[in-house]
């Protein structure tokens, strides 16, 4: 997997079931994106085991990400009509229901190849990707194929890029939202880290 971090998000083109239903034969990021934060979200399979609970966790956390101005883009190496098919089954009877985010059709591999998280030249990784409003890539993950993503770790990944970039502080680990940060001049976070010490 290459590593896009500091750098402008690969565009594509590719059709895509778009939230109300219909297809969007040129979907593209750009296009969709705007100005926006976003989550290009691969996944490897429709109609699989791990797979729809995770897209059913962002449905889920949907209204988060919209709060904070963040659009969600699903991918996977299946067809827009198996994608539609898939919606037509309800959550937790072997589909996902209506989705509120946009599934692209990466039938041709060309965009899970961009991005260089395609396996064996057949379905897409566990991959994702968080997105700037200037379309950088700010966060890359990969997961193995058995282990689902923590959409709340994605949220928090967010709001930390969103606190690094209103305040220009660093975020030490473990950070929340209202946890302190680090000063850039704080060297060796000394300031950060006594002040973490309880007075006696």
């Amino acid at each position: 997997m290459s590593i896009l971090i500091g750098l402008p998000a690969p565009e594509f083109h590719s059709p895509a079931l778009m939230p109300d239903g219909s297809i969007d034969y040129d979907f593209s990021l750009s296009s969709y994106r705007k100005q926006d934060k976003c989550v290009v979200f691969f996944y490897a399979m429709n109609f699989a085991q791990v797979d729809p609970t995770e897209l059913i966790a962002l449905h889920r956390a949907y209204k988060a990400f919209e709060e904070r101005g963040v659009k969600i883009i699903a991918i996977s190496t299946d067809t827009f009509m198996s994608h539609k098919m898939w919606q037509k089954i309800p959550a937790g009877k072997g589909g996902v229901g209506r989705l509120p985010f946009p599934m692209v059709s990466d039938y041709t591999k060309s965009v899970a190849k961009g991005y260089d998280v395609i396996m064996n030249d057949t379905f897409a990784m566990r991959a994702t990707f968080i997105l700037d409003h200037d379309g950088y890539v700010r966060h890359q993950s990969i997961n193995d194929f058995s282990l689902g993503r923590n959409i709340h770790e994605i949220i928090r990944i967010i709001d930390a890029m969103d606190f690094h970039l209103q305040t220009e502080q660093l975020c030490p680990a473990n950070w929340q939202v209202q946890s302190a940060g680090i000063a850039i001049e704080d060297e060796f976070a000394r300031e950060y880290f006594s002040a973490m010490v309880p007075s006696s």
